[in-house]
């Protein structure tokens, strides 16, 4: 015969612990904003409760918890939203059963009505929100507009008659202006059908974003593309011009340098440009074909450039017109690399941001630093 799953205790009786001391911590931070509670009609203050204690769950990585509630059937908490307390004290329930016992507080602990409670105002609020349930279906359907809705009448129309029920503005987009189009056309749409729809503005909250960084000087790295043992397939191909925005098509990735004008000019197919760069390597460039606009230059080996960096004809002498320097390549983003352990400086100072200094065996020398212009983060914030 088989025996009946039976779950170590100390297993059961860990699972007890956690949940319990789960549901003393969603209680605490709950409290928190109890004070505001009281500010609201009778009606509306259970469901306010249990937002509190949604906020206070959620705000916990509840995976590894939920995975050893689930191998005994009773994992729940991911469809909390109406009762979480009542979830919380079902789950109790159930583990002192499968650990023998009764639940400390006996019958007294009546969670069913508190599950039909919190289904019931779900169903109310959502009704509220939102409107009826449309024929043959259970949900509403939001849709988040975009853009073109301000302009494009028959996208609303369209999307009303295939069944929207609330059409979503994302206010961290766009402007009051563009806004108002959308619920514009979505009223003449409601006319045009004879159909209704709600209408919700998501309002865009705080955005935690810190400052610039500091920038870093341009490094360029270019490299022809070789085969797998090494040879050279297609070399690279450097543009030079003496404008920015050359009439001649430059494709993505391809490197443009924007030169002297003299020193292009004296530039021919075959001649060669030799330079040093920024690891001290010497390359030579071979000019391929000139244009009206500038010039194509190929190289068959990897070189990093930077500003500042020499380039240099074949032919040259002491004459200063026969060599020029690169100037043109715009300054990179600044980046600070942070690792787990990491002392990381946020600062309220509006001034960009740096990585941390090291010494060559890796010691820290001064820790990275960012910007973070919000002078309510430093009053709320705590340390942990």
């Amino acid at each position: 015969m088989s025996r009946a799953f039976q779950p170590p205790t100390d297993t059961i009786e860990k699972l007890i612990s956690q949940v319990e001391s789960l549901g003393r911590s969603i209680q605490q931070q709950a409290e928190y904003g109890e004070a505001a509670l009281h500010e609201l009609s009778p009606d509306r203050y259970q469901s306010a409760e249990n937002l509190l204690h949604y906020l206070a769950l959620r705000s916990r990585d509840l995976r590894p918890l939920q995975d050893r509630l689930a191998r005994l059937g009773l994992s729940s908490l991911d469809r909390v939203e109406g009762h979480v307390q009542a979830t919380i004290k079902a789950i109790l329930r159930n583990l002192y059963l499968l650990n023998g016992q009764t639940h400390p507080d006996g019958e007294a602990l009546d969670v069913y009505s508190a599950f039909d409670e919190g289904e019931d105002h779900l169903e109310k609020n959502t009704i509220n929100l939102f409107g009826k349930y449309p024929q043959k279906r259970r949900v509403h359907i939001i849709v988040t507009m975009p853009a073109e809705a301000a302009d494009d009448y028959l996208m609303v129309h369209q999307l009303l008659e295939s069944g929207m029920n609330c059409m979503r503005i994302n206010c961290a987009y766009d402007e009051p202006s563009t806004w108002s189009r959308m619920i514009a056309n979505l009223r003449n749409a409601e006319r045009a059908t004879g159909l209704s729809c709600r209408v919700l503005m998501d309002l865009g909250g705080p955005k935690l974003r810190l400052g610039a960084m500091k920038a870093a000087p341009a490094v360029v790295k270019i490299k022809p593309k070789r085969a797998s043992d090494g040879r050279v397939l297609q070399p690279a191909r450097i543009w030079f011009s003496s404008v920015k925005e050359p009439n001649t098509a430059i494709s993505p990735g391809v490197v443009s340098l924007t030169l002297d004008s003299d020193w292009l000019s004296g530039l021919a197919a075959g001649d060669r440009v030799r330079f040093k760069d920024v690891r001290g390597s010497r390359r030579v460039w071979r000019i391929r074909e000139v244009t009206a606009d500038g010039c194509w230059a190929e190289s068959k080996k990897t070189a990093y450039i930077a500003n500042g960096i020499v380039l240099r004809r074949h032919d040259s002498k002491a004459d200063e017109t026969r060599k020029t320097r690169i100037t043109s390549l715009p300054p990179r983003d600044g980046v600070s690399l942070i690792r787990k352990g990491d002392v990381l400086l946020v600062t309220a100072d509006d001034i960009p941001g740096e990585p941390a200094l090291r010494s060559d065996d890796g010691q820290l020398l001064s820790p990275g630093k960012v910007s973070l212009a919000i002078p309510e983060v430093y009053r709320d914030v705590r340390v942990g």
